[in-house]
């Protein structure tokens, strides 16, 4: 019991050290599946008033350093904004979905050149700000924007072939945690390919090491705390 309580303090922190250098693009993705943090909590602590407290305080957190720095209102507001002019000239006439929205476009006219196999490893974002120039995005080729979608960025690289090859090879890695029935694995999994369609998530060090790091420290916390129960469940037999 003891380690599972020092685990789950430091998977608290961890996540939320995480989840505090990204955007609230990654932060919206967490409270779409806050339903599946909430049973990774109460899986790991017995105690469930521990478990909500941690919750809570973990959504409060990501609530006041992810929002409050700008108006929470003209956040809002943002999100239902699609219209844009992909030729603007300054970075201020996008929201954070119309930029992506231009992104995701030079992305799929990038790919669109060599759609199976990619323009070659590291070669797909001097492809992207060329499709930037030619669509005439010019914010997008001035400050070098990625494509803002791990999918598409992993496309135009290596293809549509390689965005398939990447899920399979995210979905193996979790393949013996899911097949045992692991629903914390099952929560981050969602989280992380969920993540990856407004970000380019692997194309940082975070992200990758978040990727690396969590499938299989998750499991490994699943394995010990159901160990332990196990533990626990045969003492009292053998007492009574």
């Amino acid at each position: 019991f003891p380690v599972t309580i020092h685990f789950l303090w430091g998977q608290f922190f961890l996540l939320t050290f995480f989840v505090m250098l990204s955007s609230r693009m990654i932060m919206g993705a967490l409270l779409l599946t806050w339903p599946f943090a909430g049973r990774f909590w109460s899986n790991l602590n017995r105690n469930s008033r521990i478990s909500a407290g941690l919750l809570v305080l973990f959504l409060i957190v990501v609530f006041v350093f992810g929002l409050l720095p700008q108006p929470i209102d003209s956040r809002i507001r943002e999100l239902s904004r699609v219209d844009y002019r992909i030729d603007a000239d300054s970075l201020y006439d996008f929201s954070g979905v119309t930029i992506r929205l231009a992104e995701w476009k030079g992305a799929l006219h990038a790919i669109g050149q060599k759609p199976l196999l990619g323009h070659g490893p590291g070669l797909g974002q001097r492809a992207l700000l060329d499709s930037y120039d030619r669509l005439g995005f010019k914010v997008g080729r001035l400050y070098e924007f990625n494509a803002h979608n791990q999918y598409l960025q992993t496309a135009l690289d290596l293809g549509w072939a390689g965005s398939v090859l990447l899920i399979l090879s995210i979905l193996g890695l979790s393949y013996p945690y899911l097949t045992s029935g692991n629903r914390q694995v099952f929560w981050f999994l969602l989280f992380f390919l969920l993540c990856s369609t407004t970000e380019s998530t692997l194309i940082r060090q975070r992200g990758a090491v978040m990727l690396a790091l969590y499938i299989p420290l998750l499991g490994f916390i699943t394995a010990t705390a159901s160990g332990e129960r196990l533990q626990n469940s045969v003492k009292g037999l053998s007492l009574s």
